[in-house]
């Protein structure tokens, strides 16, 4: 299914999860586009239109957009929005060494005014040649209005208004968010593994971001998180607890400064498992199978990487919010029963190791390892209230139930209609098992396009009958819900 967003004055294609494979070739197209016009600005410095390096460059471009609209059916735009490239309103996945190629193209685009120039489907070479004449002209003289007040054989150069800027970087500046969230992650994660200093100003400034832009798009980002999870890595786990923290932090009514805080701990508080077997791993995630032997034996490692985190993080609160997390952590599979009746001498955790926990125990369940499979967003739910009072707060778990519901956003349900839906966003009010949602399958199995809105809270007629698998109906729910943005 391909849903389309409307925007001011384009259709915006979706891929959806069955399409992976133009996906990517969609993205290496793009990559080569924004390569493309970098070097032909660069020739435009060296050499005379009628160059022989220019009319290659300009072969090359004219071929990628003839690519580009044979996939994709449309033609190739490219705008600056910020300090990304953006194809199509589609923000482009790079690699370091073609983003690097970006960052020359970003100065001149910004230099000479351009916001965003569209090629034909069938592009001219002689119509790329007065183009590239303009170009150059602009060039020389640092900025040209002619530049963007004509069109040069349908191509196309123009500024782009505000409320387009806007709406290019809407649905992505989420995904974005968590994937800038998720490259730091897997940086922490190696530097711990490989005894560097982490890049502690790095995380602190995509915490800062993530804690100001989560609550805006919270569902994208849940979304985002949940199609990741599945994938079993460390640094995805990591990153997912972060953000489900960040959501019952702010439930909490938690200010900025202890939001941050909460979120470094939770980035730190599974660090080590990162040197641990699958084995031992299923093993903690049971506690009440673990031999005494074994809970010793993972508790002083657990202490023992806490103190070289600690060595190689400087001291601070957030550094401290790391240790108190870090060791609590492993107080789940080496002390009994932490949330039942009271002990003699068991020491209450610290507000941001119960929040933690909770987030922590969500995510796990819903990513696999070799030889187990994921739980359903659903069936992960329903644990996390099963073990309401002996693994976690009661509280916060009710808690985590308002926040989410019991089916997330971002997961895919049958309705008792034969319809198929992606949950849009939880009631925190009503009947949990009754979300906000956008049927994507009609009854008879045909695409829903656009997706139709509906409250199921006040459907009497619908009520979910069970969770499924988005990815393996060639279903997107990250595509959903950013068309959904859009409108």
């Amino acid at each position: 299914m391909t849903p389309t967003a409307k925007g001011p004055g384009r259709a915006r294609r979706v891929t959806s999860a069955g399409d992976e494979t133009v996906d990517a070739i969609f993205h290496t197209s793009a990559s080569s586009a924004i390569s493309l016009f970098c070097g032909l600005a660069q020739a435009l410095r060296l050499y005379d239109i009628n160059n022989a390096m220019v009319i290659q460059v300009l072969g090359e471009l004219l071929d990628t957009a003839k690519k580009f609209s044979r996939l994709t059916g449309e033609q190739l735009s490219l705008s600056l929005v910020d300090r990304s490239f953006f194809v199509n309103r589609r923000l482009v996945r790079m690699t370091f060494a073609d983003y690097k190629k970006a960052q020359a193209l970003r100065a001149l685009w910004t230099g000479i005014g351009v916001g965003e120039v569209t090629l034909p489907a069938e592009p001219s070479l002689t119509g790329m040649q007065e183009f590239a004449g303009k170009l150059a002209g602009a060039i020389q003289a640092g900025r040209s209005e002619e530049l963007t007040s004509q069109a040069w054989g349908d191509v196309i150069s123009r500024p782009l208004a505000a409320h387009e800027a806007e709406e290019a970087a809407w649905g992505d500046l989420a995904v974005r968010t968590y994937v800038a969230l998720l490259v730091m992650t897997r940086q922490l994660v190696a530097a711990i593994e490989a005894g560097r200093r982490p890049p502690m100003l790095q995380i602190k400034r995509i915490l800062q971001a993530l804690v100001d832009r989560s609550e805006r798009f919270e569902a994208l980002l849940i979304a985002t998180a949940r199609r990741m999870s599945a994938r079993g890595e460390l640094a995805v786990h990591l990153a997912n607890t972060c953000l489900y923290s960040l959501s019952l932090g702010r439930r909490l009514q938690m200010g900025r400064a202890q939001l941050i805080a909460l979120a470094t701990g939770a980035l730190f508080h599974d660090l080590p498992k990162a040197s641990l077997k699958d084995a031992t791993l299923n093993g903690i995630e049971r506690p009440e199978a673990l031999q005494e032997k074994d809970r010793e034996r993972v508790g002083l490692h657990w202490i023992a990487q806490s103190q070289h985190v600690l060595a190689l993080a400087g001291l601070s609160d957030e550094s401290l919010a790391r240790l108190v997390v870090l060791f609590e952590a492993q107080l789940e599979f080496t002390r009994g029963d932490l949330y039942g009746p009271a002990r003699e001498g068991l020491p209450d955790l610290s507000l941001l190791s119960r929040v933690i926990a909770v987030a922590d125990a969500f995510d796990t369940w819903t990513w696999g390892r070799p030889g187990r499979d994921p739980r359903t967003p659903h069936q992960a739910m329903m644990a996390v209230c099963d073990g309401a009072g002996r693994r976690f707060e009661p509280a916060l778990a009710r808690m985590l139930v308002e926040l989410f519901g019991f089916y997330p956003p971002g997961c895919a349900v049958l309705l008792s209609t034969g319809e198929t839906a992606i949950v849009t966003e939880a009631r925190e009010e009503g009947d949990p098992e009754r979300p906000a949602a956008a049927i994507v399958v009609d009854a008879e199995g045909n695409p829903v396009e656009p997706p139709q809105l509906i409250e199921l809270q006040q459907d009497p007629k619908r009520e979910v009958l069970w969770s499924l698998e988005a990815e393996r109906l060639g279903l997107n729910p990250i595509a959903c819900l950013t068309a959904l943005a859009h409108r």
